[in-house]
């Protein structure tokens, strides 16, 4: 089965090599991910970039754009034609709010770079994604965190993205209500706001609208644990 994907891999990259669009973009991906080939990033961005020559709007895009956080993990050499600020101000832009998404995650949870993944996460979020600020808001809003410290902690960064995606997010929605209820210190507790966005939290979880309901279907009252969490701390905290 090996020596069919080699072979394989050896004609596609004679068909890339006369100028065949498809081929081009097997071969950077086989490249990429070492199929029929030993894993080489730059060979995959010299092959995955004439395709974005070609139709920057293609959903290869994204793979050229991983392929870059790839090698950047890696400690590599800078690839041939993928600088960082064609990647940033080019490459990036041009990603429709699903594919700059999935780039975000990818660099966050699978390549476990968050210092690179938050201004990814930050552009998609400003694009649109639900997604991202949720992730941004989580991030943020954790003080003492045991892996990042208090490197990430901004508090009103989180309200920002986590206002913005509660009208679409169950789980955003009952992290601002933690927050108002004191979960984060007493200069934020506000039962007004808490009372706002314990209602549209819950009318959005009847709604069946929620980008993440299929978390939450099924309980019966969603506000419970989150009410419970919070009089937790508040009560550690002696607030």
């Amino acid at each position: 089965v090996q020596q069919d994907k080699v072979k394989a891999f050896e004609w596609f990259l004679k068909s890339a090599k006369a100028g065949k669009i498809f081929s081009q973009v097997v071969v950077g991906l086989r490249y990429m991910e070492g199929v029929g080939v030993d894993v080489d990033l730059n060979k995959a961005a010299f092959w995955l970039y004439k395709k974005y020559q070609n139709d920057p709007e293609s959903m290869y895009s994204k793979k050229l754009a991983i392929v870059y956080f790839q090698n950047l993990n890696n400690n590599n050499p800078v690839i041939d034609n993928l600088s960082r600020k064609f990647v940033f101000n080019e490459l990036l832009p041009s990603l429709n709010i699903g594919d700059l998404s999935a780039v975000a995650s990818e660099v966050h949870l699978n390549l476990d770079n968050t210092i690179e993944a938050i201004p990814l996460m930050e552009m998609a979020a400003e694009k649109g994604s639900v997604t991202s600020m949720g992730v941004l808001g989580s991030l943020y809003s954790v003080k003492h965190h045991p892996a990042y410290g208090d490197v990430y902690y901004d508090l009103e960064r989180a309200i920002h993205w986590l206002k913005k995606s509660s009208k679409n997010s169950i789980g955003t929605g009952l992290s601002l209500i933690r927050i108002y209820l004191g979960s984060s210190g007493i200069s934020y507790f506000d039962l007004e706001k808490a009372d706002k966005y314990s209602t549209q939290t819950v009318e959005l979880f009847k709604s069946g609208l929620a980008v993440d309901h299929h978390l939450y279907k099924g309980k019966k009252d969603i506000l419970t644990e989150t009410y419970s969490m919070a009089a937790a701390v508040i009560a550690e905290k002696d607030l």
